[in-house]
């Protein structure tokens, strides 16, 4: 026996000691020294199963594809393809969303089942990522009339779907001209409704979306450094539940607590079955009490709001901060649809009112110069995330 016959010899019954002790990496590696390439699929495909690794699994079906290549067993070939295939299906599947890679994971399973002369599954899966003409190629090699004749109604499906999808980008982009980025962010919106796998219109909207500002409450910190909180609604909602309005993490605070309740009459307070009650300037809300020009909301037995209400062209205003035992004040707090800053003494404060859901930036009444961004505004503007508003002896940054 030659000395090349031997070392072959010693790296296959090394790869077979290997993969009986359940060390298949090592395995594929002797049986890969031992030409044994029918074998390294064999036990790549073993690995595949084992690992928790979804994307692992799908490098060592890529290796066990490359090994029956080699081997040159064409029934262990088409196996490898099949299951390769398949687990790059599940993997786009299981995201969810399309983006580019999993369309070339998608490309890269229907070139497998073409591989295969799977002509069906093939072709489906070129329609699903948007390549006409090679679906219909494979779907002709196959025989498959009653999938071309589908394919001609979608055909004529798409073609409307892309006039409409056109006409949103028209849209997007006056509107993006134009910098009204709601307008711009509905039709960016409703162009994923219309092709959800088109990655580029998701791009446009996450570009749009990057700038726009949370709908209802906004984050504000004017040239002092003081930190301002705009909370937007008719009907303001307090308590310790993370998703109220305005959330409270204080003692004796109740989930759902209470609500600061706006009309053109005035501004009252009502308790929502706290356990340990609402009151306004010590009288109990029972289950509502109107507020004053100014005092205190206490909410429970530790917890209080220091308010002023303040009434405008636009309706009325609850300015407060919110106090606990022992704790320093935190921001100060613009309930409404409408606010204004500074509240009161200023020659030319700025003001925003809510519209739409989100908080705009008002030109300042008289003519007086009111700009975002460094440019003058003449009609309400939306508060984009990172913006800077300006009057006189006035400027307010937008925070989120």
């Amino acid at each position: 026996m030659s000395w090349i016959s031997r070392l072959f010899g010693s790296d296959l019954r090394a790869a077979q000691q290997a993969e009986a002790a359940g060390r298949l990496e090592e395995a594929a590696q002797r049986y890969a020294k031992a030409g044994e390439d029918a074998q390294v699929a064999r036990v790549q495909v073993a690995r595949a199963a084992r690992t928790a690794d979804r994307w692992e699994g799908l490098e060592l079906l890529r290796a066990a594809l490359q090994a029956s290549e080699r081997g040159g067993q064409s029934e262990q070939l088409r196996e490898v393809q099949l299951t390769l295939a398949q687990a790059l299906v599940a993997w786009v599947d299981r995201v969810g969303v399309m983006d580019r890679r999993d369309q070339r994971l998608l490309e890269e399973a229907a070139n497998l089942y073409l591989a295969r002369a799977d002509f069906e599954r093939a072709g489906d899966l070129f329609s699903r990522i948007g390549y006409k003409e090679r679906a219909q190629d494979a779907y002709v090699r196959g025989g498959h009339i009653e999938q071309l004749e589908d394919q001609a109604f979608m055909q004529a499906l798409q073609e409307d779907t892309e006039k409409q999808l056109a006409d949103l980008l028209r849209r997007y982009e006056l509107a993006v001209v134009q910098e009204e980025w709601l307008a711009a962010h509905a039709a960016a919106a409703q162009a994923c409704e219309l092709a959800p796998n088109a990655i580029q219109y998701r791009e446009l909207r996450q570009r749009i979306a990057q700038r726009l500002p949370p709908p209802r409450r906004l984050r504000l910190r004017t040239a002092a450094g003081v930190e301002l909180r705009l909370i937007g609604g008719e009907n303001v909602t307090m308590g310790r539940d993370p998703e109220v309005d305005l959330p409270l993490a204080l003692p004796g605070v109740s989930r759902t607590h209470a609500q600061i309740v706006f009309s053109p009459a005035g501004v009252s307070v009502e308790d929502l079955g706290s356990r340990l009650g609402t009151t306004v300037d010590g009288r109990p809300c029972a289950p509502s009490q109107a507020l004053g020009p100014a005092g205190t909301i206490a909410l429970g037995e530790l917890a209080s709001l220091s308010y002023r209400a303040l009434h405008g062209e636009r309706g009325w205003m609850v300015a407060c901060t919110v106090n606990a035992a022992g704790n320093a004040p935190l921001s100060q707090l613009l309930c409404g649809t409408w606010a204004q800053w500074p509240l009161e003494g200023a020659r030319d404060p700025l003001s925003f009112a809510l519209m739409d859901d989100y908080w705009h930036l008002l030109p300042a009444a008289g003519g007086a110069a009111v700009s975002l961004d460094g440019r003058a505004i003449a009609a309400p503007t939306l508060l984009c995330l990172h913006g800077r508003a300006e009057a006189a002896t006035t400027a307010i940054e937008v925070l989120g």
